[in-house]
Formats: structure tokens, C-alpha cells, sequence
């Protein structure tokens, strides 16, 4: 579960810069404006959970993200997240799983586009699936699909995630965004 978790989430955080789509959180959302802002909805083991990540602050090598999330039956939990711009750039970025360079991972999964439709708008994504084994050769236990878009703050639409022994199976998805420039 911990090889899969560290790829699902490094694939967010890490993934080499490819067809100009850098995954790191500074990447995901300096272009954008204050009060750009996006609403995830993730279905796991029949609970629902609701995220909304709002740009509040911006400078020229910061920003601060707000992250409510709001879970069924629960109450609300915020935080936020400060951004440091990085110093060398996603390209430079390590693996959090074998800690070496990310521009040296060969096998990242299949990449393919599709548009989604979100609220009124089609979004062209790049997909992204994982693949087979790890960075170190160990077979991952399961299997994550990933829908990127560069017109999305934080650039994630949707996740599908499964993992087999646990049966387990989750889906975050995107709800609605509001791209400020």
C-alpha cells in the first residue's frame, strides 16, 4: 500500500515535466490568480469528502493555498499551505519513493489525452496511468488513472485509484473551478 500511495502521490508532486505539464504544486497554481479556486469531490468506501483549495495570496516566490475539506457527517477542517517557488525547477524534482532524480524514471505509465466535461466546460487532459511496477521494480498492488489539465488551478480533474487487496476504490473529481488571471 505505502509503494502505491508514494506513487499515486508522487506522480502528483514529481512527474517529469512532459508536453510542457509540470506537476508540482507551485507549477499547478502561480499562473493562476488570488481567489482562483477548485472543488474536489473524493468517493472512497461509500463516505464522500469534499475539498476546496483556494489561491489566497501570491507574491513573486510565494503563495498560499486554503484547503477546506468537509467530509459527511463531519465538521469542516481548513489549513493552509504556503508555496515556496522552487529554487531549480520540477525538473530537478526527486522521487520521494527511490530519491533520485525524476527526469531519470523511465517507465512513468501510459500518457494519453481525453476531454472531460466539467460543469459547462470540455477540458483536454492529459492522462496518465500508472504503471505495472515501481521506480525500484516492485510490483504495485494496484492501479491509478490520472487526468490532468493546465486550465485547472492545481491541474488535477480526476483520480481513480484501486487497490485489489484491499478492495478498495476511490475517485477524486473535479466539481467546479474558477481560473482567476
Amino acid at each position: 500500500m505505502r509503494t502505491l500511495l508514494m506513487l499515486v502521490l508522487g506522480l502528483g508532486v514529481f512527474t517529469p515535466t512532459q508536453d510542457d505539464l509540470a506537476f508540482d504544486p507551485w507549477s499547478a497554481w502561480s499562473s493562476f490568480g488570488v481567489d482562483s479556486t477548485v472543488v474536489m469531490q473524493m468517493e472512497s468506501g461509500g463516505m464522500k469528502v469534499t475539498t476546496t483549495t483556494t489561491l489566497v495570496a501570491k507574491t513573486d516566490d510565494e503563495i498560499t493555498l486554503k484547503v477546506e475539506t468537509k467530509a459527511e457527517g463531519m465538521d469542516a477542517m481548513a489549513s493552509e499551505q504556503k508555496v515556496k517557488k522552487p529554487e531549480k525547477g520540477d525538473a530537478d524534482a526527486k522521487c520521494p519513493l527511490c530519491d533520485k532524480p525524476a527526469k531519470e524514471h523511465k517507465d512513468m505509465g501510459k500518457r494519453s489525452e481525453e476531454t472531460l466535461k466539467v460543469g459547462d466546460k470540455e477540458l483536454k487532459c492529459t492522462v496518465i496511468e500508472s504503471p505495472e511496477k515501481d521506480c525500484k521494480g516492485n510490483a504495485i498492488p494496484g492501479k491509478s488513472k490520472m487526468w490532468y489539465c493546465k486550465d485547472v488551478p492545481g491541474r488535477l480533474v480526476k483520480m481513480e485509484y484501486e487497490y485489489k487487496e484491499m478492495m478498495m476504490k476511490s475517485t477524486q473529481t473535479l466539481v467546479s473551478f474558477d481560473a482567476k488571471k
